[in-house]
Order: C-alpha cells, then structure tokens, then sequence
C-alpha cells in the first residue's frame, strides 16, 4: 500500500474512532445521568443561529472543505498532524450525527461558567490548536 493510501486510512480510522467515543459517552451520559446532560441547538459556545438544517448544511459543507484540505495535504506524513486532522473531522461529524437525529447536540461536561460540552466539542478544539501551532511551525 502506497504512502498516500496508508494516511488515508489511517485518517478514517481515527476519525472513525473519535466519532465512536463521542457517540458512546452521550449514550451513556444520557442514559446514566441524564440531570447533567444539555442540549445546545446552536453552535460553538451555544451561539443560536436560528434554524437547524442551516447548521447541518454549514456542518456538512466545513467537513467537506476539511476533507478536501486533508486530501490535498496528505503529503503530510506528521503523524500527530494525521490526529489533529481526525479529531476534527470526527468531531464535527459526532456534533452532525446529534443535530441530525436529535435535532441538538448533547452536552454533558461542564465547568464552571464555561457553557457545556461535550467529547466531539474537545476533539474539534484541540485539534484545531494542533493544526495551527503544526502549520505556524513549519511555516518557520
């Protein structure tokens, strides 16, 4: 299996996994503590931005675009960027998965006066920081 192939799949099994994990913790979060759990029908930070098929169709058009970068960029042979990359793209899809057939995203973590999360919301943001802080480094 050549190069290319090998990120690829090693990409979408950690986006698939990432994806897994998410979907398990709300499960069981939702079924065990259900007190705790929030559901937010906005976006990050639980912004509202109105109708909800205007975020899958914004979800569904910013997990393409990440694809298409991740593709385009798999000359990338940075295993942690290969991560970061997955974390992302499980994230967003876990997020879309909820708005989809719950019509919310299901939030279970919170701290303090930080608004609720959950395990897709972590994932997206770290790995968002690692892409950049990968990207401003090799630009150096």
């Amino acid at each position: 299996m050549n190069c290319v192939k090998k990120i690829f799949w090693k990409i979408t099994g950690l986006t698939i996994l990432t994806v897994l994990v998410d979907q398990l913790a709300k499960f069981v979060t939702e079924k065990n503590f259900p007190e705790i759990v929030s559901n937010n029908t906005g976006i990050a930070f639980g912004i509202d931005v109105g109708n909800i098929w205007t975020i899958v169709i914004s979800n569904i058009i910013l997990i393409g675009i990440i694809i298409y970068a991740a593709k385009k960029e798999l000359q990338i042979k940075n295993t942690l960027t290969q991560v970061f990359i997955a974390m992302v793209l499980g994230g967003g899809i876990g997020n879309l998965i909820d708005r989809i057939f719950r019509g919310s995203v299901t939030d279970f973590i919170s701290i303090w006066i930080y608004p609720s999360f959950n395990i897709a919301d972590i994932c997206i943001s770290v790995g968002i920081l690692g892409i950049i802080i990968f990207f401003k480094k090799v630009k150096k």
